[in-house]
């Protein structure tokens, strides 16, 4: 976030107006389409060149369990991670609407967007709103990480993990040195050197998840020592409140159907103020 920050800075000084806007498109654009190659390339090594390869040496067994792990796992990463890109913060005037007038409350009042700050929403400078429940500003996915698609970005990280595991090990353990990919060590280097990278990252998301917390809140707590989490509802309710409650859903990268659980800050402030009535 702090690197987000002084990469703004310089933007600003260098744009302004509409030529800022499209710089930062295309700031946003190029990790995308960088992963998206990286992906395109992976699948040329490991299934074009190498498990087809184990296709024609007769090793039909093993060529089928890599097909169906390298789909499934790939699947599931590239669907999260597309999910968490496409999925962009609400609007303010969308989500503010009801709150105008109320802008004497300094706490929760955003001088940048003219409106009334929902709970836990945070201002990110990079996309130019509040955004509910923000967690930090991802310049990999180039999207802010908030409710919006949490549930995307925790997946994304958890697939990318197992993905790039299986993909690593299995060239370990059962790549020959007679195989026609020559790029095949590098991909190997590759997917061992995310799953442990892209792992530490997910050991403090899933800290996260569990204990109901931001990345924000979380460096809030250790810069003022504080102990108390006023939105902690349980282990089990933590995880439910991003993953959904319902166990069909609750791992694959789509939008939670069922009601939400109390203390999820999708729009209480809406609730407030239909409950005081005319």
């Amino acid at each position: 976030e702090i690197e987000m920050g002084a990469l703004l800075r310089t933007l600003q000084r260098c744009f302004s107006g509409k030529w800022l806007h499209y710089v930062k498109i295309i700031f946003n654009v190029i990790p995308v389409i960088a992963i998206s190659l990286l992906a395109i390339w992976t699948y040329y090594v490991y299934v074009v060149q190498w498990v087809f390869y184990l296709l024609k040496d007769k090793r039909g067994r093993e060529s089928t369990v890599l097909l169906i792990g390298f789909h499934w796992f790939g699947l599931l990463a590239v669907w999260s991670f597309y999910a968490a890109v496409a999925n962009r913060p609400p609007s303010v005037a969308k989500r503010t609407l009801v709150l105008e007038g109320e802008a004497g409350d300094d706490d929760r009042y955003c001088a940048k967007c003219e409106a009334m700050k929902l709970p836990r929403a945070h201002h990110c400078s990079w996309c130019e709103r509040c955004v509910p429940k923000m967690d930090h500003h991802c310049p990999w996915i180039g999207n802010c990480v908030g409710e919006h698609n949490y549930k995307y970005f925790y997946l994304m990280l958890t697939y990318t993990v197992i993905f790039c595991l299986f993909i690593g090990l299995s060239i370990l353990f059962v790549s020959d040195d007679n195989s026609d990919a020559p790029h095949l060590p590098a991909l190997m280097a590759i997917g061992l050197a995310m799953s442990f990278s892209v792992g530490i990252l997910w050991t403090l998301h899933t800290y996260l998840l569990f204990t109901n917390k931001t990345t924000v809140e979380w460096g809030v707590k250790i810069a003022s020592c504080s102990g108390q989490n006023p939105h902690h509802l349980g282990w089990k309710e933590n995880i439910q409140s991003v993953l959904g409650k319902d166990l069909k859903y609750m791992f694959l990268p789509v939008k939670n159907l069922e009601v939400e659980i109390p203390g999820n800050t999708n729009d209480p402030l809406l609730s407030e103020s239909e409950s005081e009535g005319p």
